[in-house]
């Protein structure tokens, strides 16, 4: 089968629908499909347009010019990629995804969308976003074969505007992450994303503070990108609240074993992210050995169950928070980590990838 998946962003943009998409790519490719990517020609925190052909582990990347509304990016130019395909895989709603369904009747190749959270990561623009998604989604939903819900909190959303919901989560590479050497640092903690706003890195910061009261050598590695240039403002509360010794900024990894070198000197992993489509990096964590300590968010809790794989934490109280993680620090968690690993078994790319070619196939033309 001749699969094209369909984005905004895609390497050497980094994120996890860009991770997702490139696994995905790779476990079609080894089980004999051909799997290549259309995406913009650029990435999000940077303005230099990238080559609009190029092709990496097998898959062909083809990138397009754009008109840029800021809130939404217009790129007619994928009519031109798709005539090869025999199935085309959106990931994420927006010009994509209306463009080809509305089109469908012209290149009758068959739809399948992905929904990696919808829309509603934050309140910007909600009134708007609230009207698109249940009039207009409602309409153009009806033009794809299969609609793939990577939460059960996607699941019940995307279920109200179609009947074609399936459920499957993202996939994780366990091979990469279960057998990583352990160099942890006492006291230390990692969070793995995007710096955007919805990801609350703010909190966590406040967090430090008032843990490190009780734990002078804390430390917390902060990994991604600048997404929507928080990180100036992240970086000034580091610095008035005393932690700048305390508080790594490490940037945007794209290289896998890197980032896993940096999983392995934690201790904890820790989110307190108030909206998430998924949250493979809390899964990685899990696979990693890591303690994970996460928000109180419905993504979450599909695969942390506090106390027994992991932890729930209210990170919008930084102090109860910090006395929260303190109360761990000591305790003998072998148990919990003993179940996380059980936990990501279901996640693991060699299930995950069955269930999406059994989607695939339903809507083949």
């Amino acid at each position: 089968m001749r699969v094209l998946q369909v984005y905004h962003h895609f390497r050497p943009c980094t994120g996890g629908i860009e991770r997702h998409i490139e696994d995905l790519c790779i476990n079609l490719i080894n089980k004999g499909h051909k799997s290549d990517v259309v995406c913009l020609d650029y990435c999000h925190d940077k303005k230099e347009k990238l080559p609009h052909y190029e092709e990496y582990s097998n898959i062909e990347i083809n990138r397009l010019p754009f008109v840029d509304l800021k809130i939404y990016n217009i790129a007619p130019g994928v009519l031109k990629i798709i005539k090869q395909y025999d199935l085309i895989h959106i990931h994420g709603i927006g010009f994509f995804s209306d463009f080809l369904a509305l089109t469908s009747f012209i290149h009758r190749i068959p739809l399948i969308l992905t929904t990696h959270g919808g829309i509603f990561h934050t309140k910007n623009h909600y009134f708007l976003k609230k009207i698109y998604f249940n009039l207009w989604c409602k309409f153009i939903f009806k033009r794809f074969k299969r609609i793939i819900a990577v939460s059960k909190n996607d699941e019940k959303l995307f279920s109200k505007v179609s009947s074609k919901v399936t459920f499957i989560p993202n996939g994780i590479e366990l091979k990469d992450f279960s057998n990583i050497s352990k160099n942890e640092e006492q006291n230390s903690f990692i969070f793995v994303g995007r710096l955007s706003k919805n990801k609350r890195v703010d909190n966590l910061i406040r967090m430090i503070f008032f843990l490190k009261k009780k734990v002078k050598n804390v430390k917390l590695y902060v990994i991604g990108e600048d997404w929507e240039e928080t990180l100036t403002y992240l970086k000034k509360l580091t610095e008035d609240l005393e932690l700048k010794e305390n508080v790594i900024f490490l940037g945007k990894v794209r290289d896998r074993i890197k980032l896993i070198d940096y999983y392995s000197r934690a201790q904890f992993f820790l989110s307190a992210s108030q909206y998430e489509g998924f949250g493979i990096t809390v899964l990685e964590a899990m696979a990693s050995g890591k303690i994970v300590a996460v928000n109180d968010i419905s993504p979450f809790k599909e695969f942390v169950n506090n106390n027994e794989n992991g932890f729930i934490v209210d990170y919008s109280r930084p102090k109860v928070a910090a006395n929260k993680i303190f109360s761990l620090l000591n305790k003998d968690l072998s148990n919990v980590k003993k179940r996380a690993s059980a936990t990501v078994e279901d996640y693991s790319w060699g299930k995950i990838i069955k269930k999406i070619e059994t989607v695939y196939e339903t809507g083949e033309r």
